[in-house]
């Protein structure tokens, strides 16, 4: 049976990744440029290669998830500067979720096998 932090780094990791495919299909329909999608589609699939992978391997998988956060929180605080309402957004939607469920990862991995 699964342990409720191993439950909820699932059900976090999921559901990150299913909102923000979602979010670029849909801003795609609704009109944005294809270069800029074209740009994202490589995040969307790191993104669902490390939560196939998290199934098979929670270490490697949350430590590919944790990576991802890292970098997008990097990306977002070099390049994306707006109002801090706007940046406290980005970084509670599209960098903390990957980091926190990546750690969860991490240590769930640590317990099953001690």
């Amino acid at each position: 049976m699964l342990s409720r932090s191993l439950l909820l780094a699932y059900c976090l990791a999921g559901l990150w990744a299913a909102f923000w495919t979602f979010f670029v299909f849909a801003s795609g329909l609704m009109g944005a440029p294809p270069e800029v999608q074209l740009r994202v589609v490589p995040l969307l699939v790191l993104a669902w290669i490390a939560f196939v992978l998290v199934w098979h391997w929670p270490r490697v998988g949350g430590a590919l998830l944790v990576a991802e956060g890292l970098g997008l929180l990097a990306i977002l605080v070099t390049f994306f500067r707006r109002s801090p309402s706007n940046d406290l957004f980005l970084i509670l939607t599209l960098a903390l979720p990957p980091i926190v469920s990546g750690v969860l990862f991490i240590n769930s991995g640590a317990h099953e096998r001690a």
